[in-house]
């Protein structure tokens, strides 16, 4: 629909309309800036978890984490998922040093109480992250001067999760490539 027509419903009491195609317009944004920042950190991303000679623990609140631990598991990692907050503190939850912790869309200082050897934060920064950790960072950026304030969560949950998603094709893609199949990891998630 375009804005015009969007406009001429807007004058009919379309008001309904209006904001739902707003919410939808500003998410397309928020998703074309971010497939326009993919860059480096995000080919070095796809290699540290391809390489991780341990267990992939993908901590984090919400849909994105789970989704990303599934998707990953599916590719062929070996996936252990927890909560942002019980990444140390429960039976099962020790990270070992050939292990990769990918923390999603969570403040990673909630996530971690102790450093890790192996750090991914998807939509956050590496600046959150305890310092003496081997961090890297997908950042998802929102423009605050163009999003509603009303749609700010949302979108960024959106942005989160497409990194992720986008992360777990592109390992997908490499496992399909490069691993014979005989030498793939055991899939499985494991639930903390």
């Amino acid at each position: 629909m375009s804005e015009l027509s969007i406009t001429a419903l807007v004058d009919n009491g379309g008001d309904v309309l209006q904001s739902g195609y707003a919410s939808l317009r500003e998410q397309a944004r928020m998703l074309e800036r971010l497939a326009a920042s993919i860059d480096e950190s995000f080919v070095r991303a796809v290699r540290l978890v391809t390489h991780c000679r341990g267990e992939i623990i993908v901590a984090g609140n919400g849909v994105s984490q789970t989704r990303l631990a599934k998707s990953l598991s599916a590719a062929g990692c070996k996936v252990r998922e927890v909560e942002a907050g019980n990444l140390h503190g429960r039976p099962g939850a020790a990270v070992g040093s050939d292990d990769l912790v990918i923390v999603v869309g969570a403040d990673a200082q909630q996530a971690l109480q102790k450093p890790v050897t192996s750090l991914l934060l998807i939509g956050g920064s590496a600046e959150s992250a305890s310092v003496g950790q081997n961090v890297l960072a997908l950042p998802v950026s929102l423009d605050t001067e163009r999003c509603p304030a009303h749609l700010q969560g949302a979108v960024q949950e959106l942005a989160v999760m497409a990194q992720a998603d986008a992360l777990a094709a592109a390992v997908a893609v490499q496992y399909r490539r490069n691993l014979p199949s005989g030498e793939r990891k055991n899939n499985h998630v494991e639930g903390i």
